[in-house]
């Protein structure tokens, strides 16, 4: 199945994603299906193996204006070839969806074949503690740290890996999750994002990112949430 590359005017969000769509907790799910209120939303999951050849790429459509991509690759690679294949699916469905001007990183492990792309705003959305996860991959704390050399903004889900990553970044935002069940905490959430999002989104070209530990600037959104 092709995603449709019909253009809708919208500015193409790229999430890389950790977990399946159907299987997410209540975040991603719902911060994403609001961000498709002004974005074309895609969703790229970590791959599936079992595949052959060179791989290939399950795309459908989740609704809500929600697209989601499965890479499908062979077991027992190597990690620098599953890597290569990766980055040359992503590759192809860039050409046909578009370059994103967003790009939203749940799952760090995808820093490994697309740090390559050049969106106007990249985000860290750090909701757990994926290193202390089990069968976490080695390589995960090192690819965190190249995120969080590359993003422009990281917001954080809890307090706890607020005060991790305040060390680590010049700006950093605390974003709780709401409370279960409550779509207008979620609205609200969202809409303090969003606003982040537009103050952060550069004018023109994207200019290199520095970030620096004295440059620390917080600003809570767990108001937003009644958190």
């Amino acid at each position: 199945m092709t995603l449709s590359s019909t253009s809708t005017g919208k500015p193409l969000l790229l999430c890389f994603s950790h977990r399946r769509w159907r299987e997410q907790d209540a975040r991603l799910c719902s911060l994403m299906t609001r961000a498709a209120g002004d974005h074309r939303v895609l969703v790229f999951e970590e791959p599936i193996l079992d595949g052959s050849g060179s791989g290939a790429m399950e795309c459908r459509d989740e609704g809500s204006g929600v697209a989601v991509a499965t890479p499908h690759l062979p077991p027992r690679l190597a990690d620098r070839t599953a890597n290569a294949l990766l980055r040359k699916l992503l590759d192809d469905l860039m050409a046909e969806r578009g370059q994103p001007a967003v790009i939203w990183i749940a799952s760090p492990a995808a820093m490994a074949f697309s740090s390559h792309l050049n969106p106007d705003l990249r985000i860290y959305d750090c909701a757990e503690d994926l290193a202390a996860r089990p069968n976490a991959p080695a390589t995960l704390p090192l690819l965190e740290r190249r995120v969080i050399g590359r993003v422009d903004v990281v917001f954080a889900a809890t307090r706890a890996l607020y005060d991790r990553q305040k060390a680590r970044h010049g700006t950093v935002r605390l974003a709780p999750n709401a409370p279960t069940g409550d779509d207008g905490g979620w609205d609200a959430l969202w809409k303090g994002i969003r606003s982040e999002m537009e103050r952060m989104r550069p004018q023109g070209a994207r200019a290199p990112v520095r970030h620096t530990r004295e440059r620390v600037l917080a600003i809570d959104l767990s108001e937003a949430v009644g958190a």
